[in-house]
């Protein structure tokens, strides 16, 4: 699965295997298809920690068993933008902020809504009384 999750990531960020061997500090472009291809039955941890952070991702990301491409935008989103640089979220740590956003983002919408649908008052003129 490492393999297969290594060339997803790399292609879906349009990166050439040399280009990802310059991000990962010098892992070269061939062990990097040794990987891809699953020739290299167990790379070091160290070589998988640099694969996943210059393609921005968690270890845990890369070698998940589930197919990247069922991964949620969320979770990328999460994993691109929210994520404080060497955190590391568990999967219910995702689950956890994917629910907070997911909540904040209909609380946002249902407000929008509710303003557009609100009636328009026309502000009240003040009659001066006259002594």
């Amino acid at each position: 699965m490492l393999g297969e999750n290594l060339y997803f990531y790399r292609r879906k960020r349009g990166l050439s295997r040399r280009a990802l061997s310059e991000l990962s500090g010098g892992i070269h472009p061939a062990t990097i298809a040794a990987i891809e291809n699953s020739r290299s039955i167990s790379p070091r941890g160290d070589k998988i920690g640099k694969l996943a952070k210059a393609l921005g991702l968690t270890v845990k990301m890369l070698t998940d068993p589930r197919r990247p491409e069922l991964r949620t935008e969320e979770e990328d989103f999460i994993l691109r933008v929210a994520k404080p640089e060497g955190t590391e979220f568990s999967d219910r740590d995702l689950h956890l902020i994917h629910n907070i956003m997911k909540s904040v983002i209909t609380e946002v919408a249902n407000s929008k809504r509710k303003l557009r649908e609100a009636p328009v008052r026309s502000p009240k003129k003040r009659v001066k009384k006259v002594k």
